[in-house]
């Protein structure tokens, strides 16, 4: 699904007691002050915004996939990202 040297900017949201986990490598750390969801679609937004490729965000959430959608960006099971990976 993913073209040969393609390296994604990776977005992790977290929300509750991983606020303020230590932020691993290349992969951005961003806390949600409230509802995770919320943030999640902000960034989205922001980031599909910034046309600088295609943004998918993983997630098994219905009601959060339908306003993702509406931002703008695709969205993966999480099936597919661990395909992905192995």
């Amino acid at each position: 699904d993913t073209p040969n040297g393609w390296f994604p900017q990776v977005v992790l949201v977290v929300e509750g007691q991983a606020r303020g986990i230590d932020q691993p490598g290349t992969v951005e750390v961003i806390d949600s002050p409230g509802e995770g969801d919320d943030q999640i679609v902000q960034v989205a937004s922001r980031l599909v915004s910034d046309k600088r490729g295609p943004v998918a965000v993983v997630t098994a959430d219905r009601g959060l996939t339908g306003r993702l959608k509406q931002a703008g960006a695709d969205v993966w099971r999480p099936g597919r990202l661990l395909r992905l990976l192995s």
